[in-house]
């Protein structure tokens, strides 16, 4: 008996128990299927000894239908196993009642035909198939496939597209007022219907500018297709091609379903969310299906799977769009419109200097249109998109210099820095300034001279000096004769600053206020008749100092900390406050770590001093992560060395990432709930820091019961600061060294950053310890390390 006929006994078992109504769902959907893979044999086999009695009384032997032979033979070692289906025992007469009459039709589903050689190929390959026909006589699973003919990109583009060339004024800004509605549609050459022009409007592609610079994802590569026999479960990013048999659309549950087949194998792909996907495919059509290879019941899955039809000849490559299931614009209706858009590009205009090409070795600028939708190779498509970004780096540095010229003609402040401040300031100071201080400083003062107005932004990590730079930046400016204002984001952070700027004007014999709120009103009078009179020097405040009530006499420097959480529009206004109409200088200042090439794109017209020194006495901080850390257990190794350093008069922080646990709906557990600062203080103080003295402090508490909290734990009544993000800027406690974040996959890398930095601001060495699963750490977070 060949395999082919041991595996219709088989199917013919499976369909005797469907029928007889005491199969179970897989042996149900195997039985209603004409395609078996290898997987759906074993499953059956599996599932068959459940129905002994109920196969005996159908008259089939549970014995032979398991196949004596196959498990007692081993494959011979010097080859692989099969993929099909061995040797087994010789066939049981089916019942009668399954049996078709020879005059008959073939059934669907198992029904008899002439069986497969035992030496079929796609014994080797995977899944025989017995020939047959539905009823239309029509083949249904064994597709033949055509050879699709590859054509060269330069061949595609030059076949005709039956349409006169664009009209445009020949340079790449021109084709902005080209619309699309004459470019091929997915279905003719007709040009594109009013549905799908809507479709492409609303998705953001109007004109042929946009279209041609919507560039593809990825690509596929067609000489890497694999045959549909050779699927396997767990194959990534592979693709295949066949004719479309089938294909459903269910708007009811947002989803289409299409099965295409070749050589006697399917595949199924279920697109959600786009049931609008049937309509696109006909019955054998000929499509190229790309995506990860699934499994269900045994059978061939592609879900989501990229699908596109392929037509008589195309390129080697083949593009993979930006799709939008919201607006129905597939890959392939991007890929035609391009297409015929570039077959009537006869010209392009490239303002980039022949040398500039050569030296930078980048293509032309249509050559680079035409390599990026219509590739030979991944290297065509590569050289296209490197000079694409290289256009649009060079539109925006140009762009950036414009404005950067326009700004130096504007008038500034002059400034004449003599050390008559600068030189007490820093004989007074308990260290020397690192060598990035001193470096920064004099960029600085170059700046402060200079005609046009400084825009410098200072970056440097937590704890690396920016504040005592500002402060002499600040004093260079009193030096001249000017004023100065520090602005930043939080009044915590505001109050840190006033301090220490107060009292070095203190020991200088200058002014400095922090410029109240409104609802200090006689306070407030006062510091504002100071600063436009003159006699208050330098003032810190919030946003406040935007306010128009807000005038000096003679604006010179602006230090505005932690600068990316203002507008462009707040820096402005208070730049504006310079005397006589003058822009003042601004230095930003900013703890969050910027990539060079960020700091580049983002801040082109903005000047960059970097402090990558740590002042004397300062360690870097030991960054290390622990899966968990039980509130409850004293015994375990973080609590225990939290403890130890406690006992050696240190303090240390928790930090929680939110206030109060999340209510949840009846019946509800969220899977990863964070922990919140109310519950945390109180685990710790039942549990694993007992006997401690713990305090908490959050966003929601009243400004000044949370300011007499932090005052405690700063003069070091408390030891333990349970806390959420209210201390990532603005709290300076020298004699803190640990702090532990708890679920650290909740907050952002920048806020880490900051948190970190509220440890090891003294003499002691600092530790911070991350808490979470990996999953939601993530590898990003390495980088504190």
């Amino acid at each position: 008996m060949t395999a082919v006929e041991q595996v219709d006994t088989l199917r013919a078992a499976v369909i005797a128990l469907h029928q007889s109504g005491s199969a179970t769902a897989i042996l149900s959907a195997a039985a209603r299927s004409a395609h078996w893979h290898p997987a759906v044999v074993e499953r059956v086999r599996a599932q068959l000894p459940a129905f002994a009695d109920q196969l005996g009384a159908l008259g089939f032997d549970l014995t032979q239908l398991l196949g004596p032979t196959a498990q007692k033979a081993k494959p011979p070692p010097q080859r692989a196993p099969r993929h099909g289906f061995g040797a087994g025992p010789p066939r049981v007469p089916l019942d009668p009642a399954l049996r078709a009459p020879q005059h008959a039709a073939p059934r669907r589903g198992f029904g008899a035909g002439p069986a497969a050689p035992a030496t079929d190929p796609a014994l080797h390959q995977g899944t025989p198939k017995p020939q047959h026909t539905t009823r239309n006589a029509r083949p249904r699973h064994d597709v033949e496939i055509r050879t699709i003919p590859t054509l060269s990109a330069a061949a595609v583009l030059r076949q005709p597209s039956h349409k006169p060339p664009l009209e445009f004024e020949g340079t790449l800004d021109g084709l902005r007022g080209v619309p699309i509605d004459d470019l091929a549609g997915i279905r003719d050459d007709a040009g594109i219907g009013d549905k799908e022009l809507e479709r492409l409007t609303a998705a953001g592609i109007a004109t042929v500018y946009d279209l041609m610079m919507r560039v593809p994802l990825r690509y596929i590569d067609r000489s890497e297709i694999t045959p549909m026999s050779a699927l396997r479960p767990g194959m990534k990013n592979v693709a295949t091609v066949g004719k479309v048999l089938s294909t459903k659309a269910d708007w009811g549950k947002k989803y289409a379903r299409i099965e295409i087949g070749a050589g006697g194998y399917r595949v199924t792909s279920m697109q959600f969310q786009q049931p609008w996907l049937a309509q696109r495919f006909r019955r054998d059509d000929l499509v190229l299906m790309w995506g990860d290879v699934t499994e269900w019941e045994g059978f061939i899955q592609m879900g989501g799977a990229l699908i596109a039809p392929m037509r008589d000849a195309t390129a080697p490559f083949v593009p993979v769009y930006p799709q939008s299931d919201k607006h129905q614009v597939s890959t392939w209706t991007l890929h035609r419109a391009a297409l015929d858009a570039l077959r009537r590009l006869p010209a392009l205009d490239d303002p980039l200097p022949d040398q500039i090409r050569t030296a930078r070795q980048l293509p032309g600028r249509l050559e680079a249109l035409r390599a990026v939708h219509v590739p030979d190779n991944a290297a065509d498509a590569t050289s296209g998109r490197d000079r694409l970004a290289y256009d649009e780096l060079l539109r925006m540095q140009l762009a950036m210099g414009v404005q950067r010229n326009a700004a130096r003609q504007r008038p500034a402040v002059v400034h004449a820095p003599t050390g008559t401040l600068t030189r007490p300031w820093l004989d007074s100071l308990p260290w020397p300034l690192t060598g990035a201080q001193t470096r920064v400083l004099k960029e600085i003062a170059a700046d402060l001279r200079a005609p046009s107005p400084m825009k410098r932004l200072l970056q440097g990590d937590v704890g690396s000096g920016k504040t005592a730079t500002a402060i002499g930046a600040m004093l260079m400016a009193v030096e001249g004769g000017h004023q100065a204002a520090l602005m930043a984001p939080i009044g915590v952070l505001v109050q840190q600053h006033y301090e220490e700027i107060a009292e070095t004007c203190e020991q200088l014999g200058l002014r400095a206020v922090l410029v109240p709120g409104k609802n200090k009103p006689k306070a407030r009078r006062e510091a504002l008749a100071g600063l436009a009179s003159g006699e208050i020097h330098i003032a810190v405040g919030t946003t406040g100092l935007l306010s128009e009530d807000v005038q000096f006499k003679s604006l010179g420097l602006a230090v505005i900390d932690e600068q990316h959480r203002f507008g462009v529009n707040q820096r402005a206004a208070l730049l504006a406050k310079g005397p006589g109409g003058a822009i003042a200088d601004e230095l930003g200042a900013t703890a969050t770590p910027i990539p060079r090439t960020a700091a580049m794109t983002q801040f082109g017209d903005v000047d960059i001093s970097i402090l990558d020194e740590l002042p004397p006495g300062r360690t870097p901080i030991k960054t290390r992560w622990e899966p968990v850390v039980p509130l409850d257990d004293p015994a375990h190794e973080h609590w225990v060395f939290v403890r130890s350093q406690i006992a050696e008069g240190r303090q240390a922080f928790v930090v929680c990432p939110l206030v109060a646990e999340p209510e949840t709906k009846a019946g509800q557990e969220s899977e990863a709930q964070s922990a919140a600062a109310m519950e945390t203080a109180t685990a710790l103080s039942d549990g694993a820091l007992s006997g401690l003295r713990i305090a908490v402090v959050t966003g929601r508490q009243k400004p000044a019961d949370r300011a007499e909290i932090m005052h405690a734990f700063s003069i070091g009544e408390l030891d333990v600061l349970v806390a959420t993000t209210v201390i990532e800027v603005g709290v300076s406690v020298p004699n803190a060294t640990t702090i532990t974040i708890l679920d650290a996959g909740n907050f952002g890398l920048a806020q880490l950053h900051q948190l970190r930095g509220r440890v090891g601001r003294g003499k002691h060495p600092g530790f911070c310890v991350l808490t979470g699963e990996v999953s939601d750490i993530g590898p990003e977070l390495g980088h504190l390390a």
